[in-house]
């Protein structure tokens, strides 16, 4: 029986451990004293049988709806939509609660339809379905909630098919819509402007800020993607197809939108034109980067950032005005930086002291900027042993004649956290511990249970040690009491009193502690009575 629980035991680890794999497991590849068993460890986590999406193996995509077809009028309505369902799982319906759909048919067969949030969903089986349904209403809303996964809309209303049904993105779909645009008219404005950054390589980034009112409708900027530059990454809250001919195709809808296109150069750039502009004039920043090369704009007219449209976090860059046909020239003046910044490092350090008082354990915080050094080796006798950047473990390599255990930087901006051992019986500790000078220094010291701080050396700020809690308060009181023990009893007695209180004094819950409290509390009503008395 033990060996039983462990082969289940075994087979549940295998299971969890690789859910993104889930899916292709079949009981082919599994024991079969085992097979009988997949269900029950699957049992709660049939999701991780469903496929990912290509960039996410934490997320699963359990159903998955095709076109939704909906054919309304005045008086209500039906619709129409195919799910493919990889398990078990509760599906929203087209509706609301002014708009319950009725007749509600899975595959032909009639089911009941349960709120779930206030929206109407019903229970689907793993595999393929057809779900149909209809609406009744005395007069079309204004509109209808539809399932938020889906893509693609056919509605016709009144027997006339909407060729762009207006479908937002908290999964309404607006049914009059077109009888609004027809009373406006049709209108668009679109500025565009565009950020250059010098880096290696060149990238563009193109802001296209549309204004649009009246009906919806496809909007075609021609040569938006700069020439010599390739599409990269595209952000767009609406439809956007980028052509082979660098025309961008918009499936547009009224309101206010922006699409960005970010770009690359696929070769080294010293001039950009004639600019080929959507709209005969555009706004463009340039993002300098000194640390890889110098260079000055000509060719194009300065503008003061402060006076245009531009994004918040553009405008910190110098901006110009480019108009079409113009040549925008960057004169390299000097290349790389020979006479880089100081690099700018702040070190925070937690350090661990071992129970038996021989060795320490270091946590280093590193955070700044990396100008004019691009690696961190730690100094001997201390041992390093892990090194992460922005989060993620990274390789230590040996640097130098010495084969210091260090790391490679690769980023300007330092993110960097070090664990590492100093095995020493001495009390001395390395400030900084790394090959590199720091602008701040800080640290805490945890000790083990039984250890106390006497005092610290070479620091510039200290509290909580031992010597520093004592004043000059402090050291009345133990003279006093030993002096007066001393004349009570004898000279020993007088010097174990005075022993004893150097030890305890400023231990919790020693009576000389409360004496002092005492006196310091029976002083403060003296004076706050003195104060009363001299108000009155």
């Amino acid at each position: 029986m033990n060996r039983l629980y462990i082969k289940i035991l075994c087979l549940f680890l295998m299971l969890s451990s690789v859910p993104s794999n889930l899916q292709a497991i079949d009981d082919k590849g599994i024991p079969e004293q085992l097979s009988s068993w997949k269900s029950w460890v699957l049992h709660g986590k049939e999701d991780y049988l469903c496929p990912n999406p290509y960039d996410n193996g934490n997320e699963y995509l359990c159903t998955w709806p095709s076109r939704l077809k909906m054919e309304l009028n005045e008086r209500g309505g039906r619709f129409n939509q195919e799910w493919v369902i990889y398990s078990d799982n509760w599906i929203p319906l087209p509706g609301n609660n002014k708009a319950w759909p009725n007749d509600v048919t899975v595959d032909q067969v009639e089911v009941p339809v349960t709120s779930r949030a206030g929206v109407p969903h019903v229970h689907l089986k793993k595999g393929s379905h057809t779900v149909k349904g209809a609406f009744n209403w005395n007069n079309i809303p204004e509109m209808i909630n539809v399932p938020l996964k889906t893509g693609l809309v056919e509605l016709k209303i009144g027997g006339e098919p909407v060729e762009f049904p207006l479908f937002d993105d908290a999964g309404r779909l607006w049914l009059q819509n077109k009888i609004e645009a027809e009373t406006t008219e049709d209108k668009s404005d679109v500025k565009v402007f565009r950020m250059l950054d010098d880096d290696i390589p060149m990238i563009i980034t193109t802001l296209a800020r549309l204004w649009l009112s009246g009906q919806a409708r496809e909007i075609i900027l021609k040569d938006l993607p700069p020439e010599n530059f390739i599409p990269m990454e595209l952000e767009s809250p609406l439809p956007v197809l980028i052509n082979e001919n660098r025309d961008v195709v918009i499936q547009a809808r009224p309101g206010m939108w922006d699409i960005y296109i970010i770009t690359r150069s696929i070769k080294p750039i010293n001039n950009i034109g004639p600019v080929k502009t959507v709209f005969g004039q555009e706004t463009w920043v340039v993002k300098k980067q000194n640390h890889l090369r110098m260079i000055e704009v000509s060719g194009v007219q300065p503008i003061d950032p402060g006076q245009t449209d531009l994004p918040g976090n553009w405008k910190r860059y110098p901006s110009y005005l480019v108009n079409s046909g113009d040549e925008i020239l960057l004169d390299q003046i000097k290349r790389g930086d020979p006479s880089p910044a100081p690099d700018q490092l702040q070190l925070h350090r937690t350090i661990w002291l071992d129970f038996n008082g021989k060795g320490y354990t270091f946590k280093d915080r590193i955070n700044g900027t990396m100008s004019s050094q691009w690696f961190l080796v730690m100094d001997p006798p201390a041992k390093l042993g892990r090194i992460t950047l922005d989060g993620v473990d990274q390789l230590i390599t040996g640097h130098g004649k010495d084969n210091k255990p260090g790391v490679e930087l690769r980023k300007g901006s330092l993110n960097l956290e070090g664990e590492s051992r100093l095995e020493s019986g001495k009390r001395a500790i390395p400030a900084v511990g790394w090959s590199h000078d720091v602008q701040s220094l800080s640290g805490k010291l945890n000790l083990p249970p039984g250890w106390r701080l006497i005092t610290v050396n070479g620091v510039d700020s200290i509290r909580g040690t031992w010597l520093q809690k004592w004043t000059l308060l402090d050291l009345f009181i133990v003279l006093i009491i030993s002096i007066a023990v001393f004349k009570l009893w004898n000279m020993k007695a007088g010097m174990l009193a005075l022993v004893t209180l150097v030890l305890i004094y400023h231990a919790f819950y020693t009576p000389v502690r409360y004496i002092n409290a005492y006196s310091f509390y029976q002083s403060s009503i003296q004076d706050s009575e003195k104060v009363r008395m001299d108000l009155l």
